[in-house]
Order: C-alpha cells, then structure tokens, then sequence
C-alpha cells in the first residue's frame, strides 16, 4: 500500500482462486474515518496477452478502416432513402388536397314514375326511395 497526501493506492495481485472477489477498505485521516467501505470486485479475465508491436496495431486499424466506412456509407445511403420516402408521402398528400375532397360519385336514373328521382351510389346502397321529389318547379330534398 502507497500513502501520500492526496490519496493511497493498493496494488493487489490475486495468486490462488481464492484471491478473487470482493476486496472492502476504509480510509482514515485527521478528520475522522469512512463511514461506507470502498468496495472493489476483483474478477479472473484470463491470462494476460502478450503486448502487440506497433506494426500489428496499425494493421488492425486498417483492417477495422473499410468496416467502418461500410457501416457510415450505409447509415448515409439509408437517411437518403428515408428522406426521399417522406418527400414522396408529401408530395402525394399536397396532391390530393388541390384535388379537393370528393365525395361518393352518383349516378341518378330517372324511373316511369316522373315524380320522383332515384340514386344510386358506388357503394350499392340502393333502398328504391326516392331522395330528391321535384314539386312544382322546386325540388325538396328527403330527410333522412
């Protein structure tokens, strides 16, 4: 253990199976001591590798270059397509609202009796009561 006026540190080095787990210290100064422990879990990661010469670390890093290249341009490619998806979906819903809003299509046949007119519309709702009675030059629309 290493003491100096900022701090301490402690070099620990696990040997047997043992060793490992959960390593608890209190500090203590003039001021009185810790109240909560420090607490460090100390885990086996395996032997250590050897160190890596500068060359074989420079080979990494172009190997792992392209990668990362790929992985930008299709980020990149796949804003492009989302956004040229959204320009389309405006420019059809700006389309449709020049049209304007229209309404069921119908069509009115005009039966053997004069008095009254039939409708029909797309949908097949065709209950043969007449919606319009023309009377005496102006025409009333059915109540529903």
């Amino acid at each position: 253990m290493e003491v100096d006026d900022y701090g301490s540190s402690l070099r620990y080095t696990p040997t047997t199976e043992f060793d490992y787990g959960t390593l608890l210290c209190w500090g203590t100064n003039d001021v009185g001591q810790q109240r909560r422990p420090c607490i460090f879990h100390i885990v086996p990661t395996g032997p250590v590798k050897v160190g890596r010469t500068p060359d074989q670390a420079s080979d990494k890093i172009n190997r792992l270059r392209p990668m990362q290249l790929m992985v930008v341009l299709g980020v990149l490619i796949s804003l492009c397509l989302v956004l040229l998806l959204v320009c389309f979906v405006l420019t059809l819903q700006r389309r449709r609202r020049r049209r304007g809003s229209r309404g069921p299509v119908l069509s009115s046949t005009i039966l053997l009796d004069l008095n009254s007119l039939y409708t029909t519309s797309s949908m097949g709702n065709d209950d043969k009561n007449p919606d319009v009675i023309p009377q005496r030059g102006r025409l009333l629309t059915k109540k529903k």
